[in-house]
């Protein structure tokens, strides 16, 4: 009886987890300058960009990543194409800036704030809540 209750439990909580992590990704966005060329991205390479691993795109032109701090979406973010906690991302950009090895990407406090960035920044991307209103921005498809 015990043993079905803690598999029905363990259950219930997969699936949640599943759902959770499979409409954490629908609510953001990809962004960049327009000038990008690149009109889909995988995860993989979202994630070393955010990391600094990845700085120029396809054409040597530079990258300038751009992060919005806002709660829930910054988190949601993190989880699903960064694969870290927030803690986790903060200590490796501090370790990364200590050891001279990469500059963190630009923080913004609002989705107007990130996407005036990327709108006048060449080479600039970014992520912000699906459904926000844009313009001047080109949205990338992730693979």
């Amino acid at each position: 009886m015990f043993r079905k209750k803690v598999l029905a439990c363990l259950s219930i909580f997969l699936f949640l987890a599943l759902w959770v992590w499979g409409t954490a990704s629908a609510e953001v966005l990809i962004i960049s300058h327009p000038n990008v060329k690149e009109k889909s991205l995988a995860k993989k390479e979202i994630k070393i960009i955010f990391l600094g691993k990845k700085v120029h795109w396809k054409d040597k032109s530079r990258i300038h990543a751009a992060i919005m701090v806002e709660g829930d979406l910054f988190e949601d973010f993190l989880l699903t194409y960064v694969n870290k906690t927030e803690n986790q991302f903060t200590n490796y950009w501090r370790k990364m800036i200590f050891t001279g090895k990469g500059c963190p990407p630009k923080r913004f406090e609002s989705s107007a704030e990130l996407i005036t960035f990327v709108t006048q920044t060449p080479g600039a991307i970014g992520f912000i809540k699906a459904g926000t209103a844009i313009k001047n921005v080109k949205v990338i498809n992730v693979e």
